[in-house]
Formats: C-alpha cells, sequence, structure tokens
C-alpha cells in the first residue's frame, strides 16, 4: 500500500451498520491493513445524524439496506451536512441501478460485504481523491489570490467578445468600478475602433497564441491607455493579460525625444565613467574633433590636450567633481589634426537614486570663433583708442597752428590801420601779415591734403627723386626769412654720396614741412639741417 499522509495520522471513522458482527468485521479488516483510527457505529438514521453533526469525520461507512432506511438516503444526509467527506457504501446485495444512483449523488465507492479484501483499496482512492481535492482547492485558491491581486489585467472572453471574467487589475485599469459594470459596458467599446479589434483576432486565430500585441484601448471615461496584451485560444474562449505599458510609452518617448536632442545638438556632449574614460561622445564630438566613435570609446579625454592649459585648472575640475558639483571652464585643446581650439566646457556628476556618482557629463561649446572675435574686438578697441589720441593731439596741433598766424594777421591789422605809423612800419607790419596769412594758408592746405589722402580722394604719387637738389631749394627760399630774423641758415650733409634719392610724392614733401621737421635750433641764432 502507498505511503500516503493519511496513514500517519489518526482516521475519524463512520460506521452506519445495523448488523453489530458486521461492523466488527469491518473495524478488524481495516485495523489489519495498519489503520489507526477512531471507529463508531451507528445503526439508525437518527443516530447517523446526530454523528455527523457533532463530529467532523474523515470517512463514512454505510450499509445499504437497513430498517426502515437504506444508504442512498443517508448519503443524501451526507452531502447535505458534511458534503466535503467521502462516503463509500457496504453491502451485502445491492443492484446494479442502486450502485449507479448511488455513484451520481455523490458516493465515493460501493463494496460489496462479501468483498471486503476490495475495502482498503476502495477507502485510500476515496482518501487519496479527497487529499487532492485539498491540494487542487488550496493551489486554487492561491491561484486565485494571485489573479485577483495581480497588478496586471487578466480576462477571458469567448470569441464573439462576450466577458467571462475580469480580474480588478483590469476593471480598474479600465476605469470601471466593477465587473458587473465592465461587463454591461462590453469589451468591444474598449477598442479604440474595430479595426484594432479585427487585426487582434485575426492575428490570434490562426496561430492561438500571440504574446506582446500591442493595443490601444479605451476606458470608461474616454481616455486611452497603450496596453501589452498575450492571451490564447481554447475551445472558443479567449484568456489572457494585459499589461498598462502608458506609462512606460511616455517615458519612452521622452527618452526618444531626449537622445534625439543629444545626439543632434549643436554642442559637444561627452559621458565618462568613474575613472574619466569616454562611454559615450555624441556626433558633433567626432565632427569638431575630428576623431570616431570607436577612437573615442574607452579612451580619456586627455587625448584632446593640447598642453596649454594649466595642469592646476585639471585639479580643480577633478576636486569639484568628485565633490559632487559643477565645474565650469576654459579649454584650449587640440584636434586628431593638429589643429588646436577653444571650448567652454560644463561638467557635473551623474547620480543614481541613492546619491551616488556613476558618471560623469560633459557639455562642451566650440567657442574658437568667439575668441577670435574678441581678440579682434580688443584689437579694434586698442586702435581706436590709439586713434582718439592721435585725433586729439592733431586738434591741438592744428590749433596751436593756426593760431599762432591768426595772431599775427589779427594783431598786425590792427596796427597797420594807425594813422601815424611811417611807411617803414607799414611795410614791416604789411609782410608779417603776409607772411602769416602764407603760413596759414600752407598749413590748412598741408590738412586738407592729409585729410584728402586718408580718405582716399586724392593720390599719392610715389616716385624716387634726389634729395639734394630740393633740400638746396629750401634753402635758397627761407635765406631772406632767416636773414630777417638775424639767423643763420646752414645745409650740412654728412654723406659721401653726391645724390640722395628718396622714394615719395615730390609735390608732397610740404617745403615747410620738410623745413620744421629737419631744423633742429643750436643756439639762438643759428639753425642748421642734418640728414638724421
Amino acid at each position: 500500500m502507498e505511503n500516503y499522509s493519511f496513514f500517519k495520522q489518526k482516521l475519524s471513522i463512520l460506521c452506519l451498520e445495523d448488523s453489530m458482527a458486521d461492523a466488527d468485521l469491518i473495524c478488524e479488516r481495516l485495523k489489519a491493513e495498519g489503520y489507526f483510527m477512531q471507529f463508531d457505529i451507528v445503526s439508525t438514521e437518527k443516530e447517523f445524524i446526530g454523528k455527523i453533526v457533532e463530529i467532523q469525520y474523515d470517512l463514512i461507512l454505510s450499509d445499504y439496506n437497513m430498517p426502515g432506511f437504506n444508504g442512498l438516503s443517508a448519503l443524501k444526509h451526507a452531502r447535505s451536512i458534511c458534503p466535503e467527506v467521502p462516503f463509500i457504501c457496504i453491502s451485502g446485495t445491492i443492484g446494479d441501478d442502486a450502485a449507479v444512483e448511488l455513484l451520481k449523488q455523490g458516493a465515493s465507492d460501493y463494496v460489496l460485504k462479501d468483498r471486503l479484501a476490495r475495502l482498503p483499496f476502495a477507502i485510500q482512492r476515496a482518501l487519496k481523491n479527497v487529499e487532492d481535492k485539498h491540494a487542487f482547492t488550496k493551489n486554487e485558491q492561491k491561484f486565485k489570490n494571485l489573479v485577483e491581486n495581480s497588478m496586471n489585467g487578466i480576462f477571458t472572453t469567448n470569441i464573439e467578445g462576450e466577458l467571462l471574467f475580469a480580474n480588478p487589475a483590469l476593471w480598474k485599469m479600465l476605469e470601471f468600478d466593477s465587473f458587473e459594470e465592465f461587463k454591461q459596458f462590453g469589451v468591444s467599446r474598449t477598442y479604440r475602433n474595430q479595426e484594432d479589434r479585427t487585426v487582434f483576432i485575426d492575428k490570434l486565430i490562426p496561430v492561438k497564441r500571440i504574446t506582446n500585441h500591442e493595443l490601444v484601448l479605451r476606458t470608461k471615461n474616454g481616455n486611452e491607455i497603450n496596453v501589452n496584451i498575450s492571451a490564447y485560444l481554447e475551445d472558443g474562449k479567449i484568456t489572457g493579460t494585459l499589461i498598462n505599458v502608458t506609462e512606460y510609452k511616455l517615458a519612452e518617448n521622452e527618452l526618444r525625444k531626449l537622445s534625439q536632442a543629444v545626439e543632434q545638438s549643436p554642442v559637444c556632449i561627452i559621458i565618462t565613467n568613474l575613472k574619466g574614460n569616454i562611454v559615450y561622445g555624441n556626433p558633433k564630438v567626432c565632427e569638431l574633433t575630428g576623431y570616431s566613435s570607436n577612437d573615442l570609446l574607452g579612451k580619456n579625454p586627455s587625448i584632446f590636450q593640447s598642453g596649454e592649459t594649466p595642469e592646476e585648472t585639471y585639479k580643480i575640475l577633478w576636486d569639484t567633481i568628485i565633490s559632487g558639483k559643477t565645474w565650469q571652464g576654459e579649454f584650449h585643446n587640440r584636434k586628431k589634426n593638429g589643429e588646436l581650439f577653444w571650448e567652454f566646457a560644463s561638467i557635473s556628476p551623474i547620480v543614481d537614486d541613492k546619491g551616488m556618482i556613476t558618471n560623469f557629463l560633459a557639455v562642451k561649446e566650440d567657442i574658437t570663433e568667439r575668441k577670435k572675435m574678441i581678440t579682434r574686438l580688443e584689437d579694434s578697441k586698442a586702435k581706436a583708442e590709439a586713434g582718439d589720441r592721435l585725433k586729439t593731439a592733431f586738434i591741438h596741433n592744428i590749433s596751436h597752428e593756426m593760431r599762432t598766424p591768426l595772431n599775427g594777421i589779427l594783431g598786425f591789422s590792427g596796427l597797420i590801420t594807425q594813422p601815424d605809423l611811417s611807411a617803414e612800419e607799414k611795410i614791416r607790419y604789411s609782410e608779417v601779415i603776409n607772411a602769416s596769412s602764407a603760413r596759414l594758408l600752407n598749413t590748412v592746405t598741408n590738412y586738407m591734403d592729409i585729410s584728402m589722402i586718408e580718405s582716399g580722394n586724392m593720390e599719392v604719387n610715389l616716385k624716387p627723386f634726389d634729395l639734394l637738389p630740393e633740400l638746396h631749394s629750401i634753402i635758397e627760399q627761407f635765406q631772406p626769412l632767416c636773414a630777417v630774423k638775424a639767423l643763420a641758415l646752414q645745409l650740412q650733409i654728412q654723406v659721401v654720396q653726391d645724390n640722395i634719392q628718396i622714394f615719395t610724392d615730390a609735390l608732397g614733401l610740404s617745403i615747410e614741412n620738410t623745413f620744421q621737421r629737419g631744423l633742429k635750433i643750436e643756439n639762438s641764432n643759428r639753425l642748421c639741417f642734418s640728414d638724421d
């Protein structure tokens, strides 16, 4: 006999038998088979009912024919009061019809009294069935609990779409308050459109089973949710599970947008591991530096270093990001082809949900052109400031150059009108006025020429010519003026060659400018022109 669990515990058996001899025979037979039991005997219907109401038995053994009472009536009482207890009929004679009816009404078996050797096997099978049923019921309850408490929707419909079962997760997912409300609403109305349902059914029928079929369902309130459905078709019924992936889809879309933004970003984005080795670089990094993705992966960003960024900068960078803060600054880096470029970088740590640093993120912008523009602006500013200084000096100079002859003109113009002047004085005053006027006119002409040359309205005719004849001409012109003031004017040439050629505009070489730039005062009454 197999070692089932009911042999390890005391069995409680109720025997309904009007013959004590037969009851004792049954009891002894079971003991001989090794049953450890409590064996109660009753002989009337009243006693039988009283016992099964009072005590929870493991097994009921009943005779079929008794005075005013039979096994079928006993079975009906047992099914009503203790339906889980196995019932075996033991009779001396029992017709086939009676035996069939007993089995129909729920009897576990029947055994003839002249064949009691079969009784232990009948009991064994009946108790095993009970044990299996209890195990099945227990597993069924576990399965039911799993289904009822599942976070995913579980359903059963017929092929026409009538809802046969839906767990709470499903009808709550679709915003219904109960299974009955969901069933009344109708499964077909939860599809976004009839075409979606047709595609799902047409896909399922040929293969009988599908997994992770994507659908968009509409809830009772009209909201749309994304679901993954796995289902199988059997006996005209569709059973399956639904997983709400709406939030996943939203997150996936956001991640896709973020990924595209990073891939298409106009700035360089680099992610490194904790050792600083590159694990990701967007296309802009490759475009700017000339390195391919394969060149960069696993490498340290030090491959960009040009040697022109101070080591102290890198030390401060690492101290900052390891402490969990963001570092910002500039790098003067080198491309793969050796070309230098400027970057503005913002480098920060990436942390997990526990606050632990997992990676470092660098967002870098090429500022080479910006740096060049700043340099150009600074140069332009310096030139403008220098121009302002020159302009100021120019104004001061022209003011002086024009004020001196004007003072002479105005002063002597007033004096020359005096009635008591001698003829000699009038001549002298007139000469001063003429000289001052000529000087003023020459100054104005020179500055106008300079202005026209700078504005491009006058061309400079540059060509070589002999300087010495021009210098002798200047001496001859200024000798009379110097004689009036009792000044000695000399030309000293400290060169050995006879011809000294220069390259300039001969007409633009103003006599007065040449004279003023070349004359040096040696004493109060002597001027000389030197070649230095």
